[in-house]
């Protein structure tokens, strides 16, 4: 019979990583050791989440962005939340997961780690697709972090779930409007494409609009974002569900800054 090891600490669970003689049998996330990456903190002006946190212990936490403990909280199994680990949720990669739509409006970061070296990268640069991330061999998911947030307006709903006959779709919205005109705009899209859908130089071009504007233009901004929306469903009634859904969330996002 094979010995077997179990890591007292993270640092050892690491370099143990790097030993090609031995056989991981256990998702690195769910490792009981004694380690500093089920913790959650603030630092200065982020948020630091150990990424074998739970998600109920993300969700209860105060100092995690309210729209991210939101989201979690839409799952309906509380086991599911005391188990799964927001490491878990996120190197599962789904673009219908509750967790990276938010994450992605926060513009979060993830910190990955080898023996002798670490990575710190957006969180859409470490999702190469769905169930792809960019770990490498002999590398951990560590921590994400989550900077200080200057926004005035949340807004996330979720459509379907787990009894639901259409695989759910999200959107989670913020802005940050001030003396009626658009200062920052986040608009994002989960389970309507191969990844989550964010898009940058779209928000650029809505900033500085007032609300009335933006509230005006709804047709046109609904069209920037419609050639993005791709849900991978080969029922072409249910792809032009998600899409008229999504896109109605975001008209409904839009009426209520």
């Amino acid at each position: 019979m094979a010995d077997g090891i179990i890591p007292r600490f993270y640092e050892e669970a690491v370099s143990l990583l790097d030993n090609k003689e031995l056989t991981i049998i256990t998702d690195q996330a769910d490792l009981m050791i004694k380690n500093p990456l089920n913790i959650i903190k603030r630092k200065k002006n982020a948020v630091h989440i150990g990424a074998t946190a739970t998600l109920e212990a993300v969700k209860t936490c105060p100092h995690v962005p309210e729209i991210l403990r939101k989201a979690i909280a839409s799952l309906g199994s509380p086991k599911v939340r005391h188990t799964r680990t927001i490491g878990d949720s996120i190197c599962y990669a789904s673009p219908a997961g509750e967790t990276l739509p938010p994450l992605y409006l926060l513009e979060a970061e993830v910190v990955c780690q080898k023996v002798d070296n670490e990575r710190r990268m957006p969180i859409e640069a470490f999702i190469k697709g769905p169930g792809e991330t960019v770990l490498e061999e002999n590398e951990s998911l560590r921590e994400i972090i989550i900077k200080k947030q200057a926004l005035t307006t949340f807004y996330y709903k979720k459509v379907g779930g787990r009894k639901a006959d259409v695989s759910k779709i999200s959107f989670t919205g913020a802005a940050l409007v001030k003396n009626q005109k658009i200062k920052d705009i986040r608009v994002v899209f989960g389970g309507v494409a191969p990844c989550v859908i964010k898009k940058p130089e779209i928000e650029k071009q809505l900033i500085g609009l007032s609300r009335y504007e933006i509230k005006f233009k709804r047709e046109w901004i609904k069209h920037l974002y419609e050639s993005y929306i791709k849900p991978l469903d080969n029922q072409e009634s249910s792809i032009e569900y998600k899409k008229d859904r999504s896109l109605k969330l975001l008209d409904d996002f839009i009426l209520n800054l």
